[in-house]
């Protein structure tokens, strides 16, 4: 009985091996006969992601490239295309004179011409304040008084009967009545008239050349501001003298003046 048990088990057993043998055979038959085509597939898929990695590698490599240029265009610009016209006309540039002739003229020729240009432009203002000078130092020789009065006070330092003491006193003091009228010692251009506590009414002309007059303690001035005056012409009329020399009585104070300092007029009154 135990004989039979055993050949049982053993029979069993023998088929469940061959069954399981056949079908590690077919299993490793089937595997083989796929293995080709598996081992295609991943080839393939390995091959795109390689070109995929590629692709991308190539586009970041041209898109350095693109941003490398145009760094460099923008720190070194190309010039200008210039037409033919443009650039025959900068090789050869030319004059035209006033009867249409055109000639070659260099870049050094044309900066000659200009600096000589502006030296007679110059030349021309310095000969114009010249002669204005001298014209002006002939009349200065011709100058009128502005008023036919004593001199009560000169130019340089006196007493100041209004502040008790010596000051330095800019101008002449020619004595006169109040409504004695005043006229304009040399030609010019009235460029001030103002009226202060201290001076009256004052008037002052410019005569060109640097020089001016002044008349102070008048009552009213005859022109405004901007009026051309000739020498000997009636600017105004003495009046009440202003606080700073109302001690003395009505007068003119006249001062004369070159590139604001005074002058002595007495020098060339006659």
């Amino acid at each position: 009985m135990l004989k039979e048990k055993i050949s049982r088990i053993l029979d069993l057993q023998g088929k469940e091996l061959k069954r399981l043998g056949l079908y590690t055979i077919v299993v490793l038959v089937s595997f083989a006969f796929c293995l080709p085509f598996i081992g295609r597939g991943l080839t393939s898929d390995d091959q795109s992601l390689l070109n995929k990695k590629k692709s991308v590698a190539e586009s970041v490599l041209e898109a350095e490239e693109q941003d490398s240029l145009i760094k460099l265009d923008l720190q070194h610009p190309l010039p200008p295309q210039l037409t033919e016209k443009e650039e025959v006309n900068q090789e050869k540039p030319f004059l035209t004179g006033d009867k249409g002739n055109s000639s070659p003229i260099s870049e050094g020729q044309e900066k000659v011409e200009a600096e000589g240009e502006v030296l007679a432009v110059k030349k021309q203002g310095v000969q114009g304040d010249v002669q204005k000078t001298d014209s002006l130092q002939g009349k200065l020789q011709e100058m009128v008084w502005p008023v036919k009065g004593e001199v009560l006070r000169p130019v340089g330092i006196c007493y100041w009967q209004t502040f008790g003491d010596y000051r330095y006193h800019d101008g002449v003091d020619l004595k006169g009545e109040r409504g004695t009228e005043v006229q304009a010692a040399l030609p010019g251009k009235i460029v001030k008239v103002e009226t202060s506590k201290e001076e009256a009414v004052k008037v002052v002309i410019d005569h060109g050349g640097g020089w001016q007059s002044v008349y102070a303690h008048l009552e009213m001035s005859y022109l405004k501001e901007g009026q051309e005056v000739q020498a000997g012409e009636k600017i105004g009329r003495i009046g009440q003298p202003g606080s700073r020399e109302v001690a003395i009585g009505p007068h003119l104070h006249f001062t004369l003046s070159k590139d604001g300092k005074i002058t002595n007029p007495l020098d060339y009154l006659q």
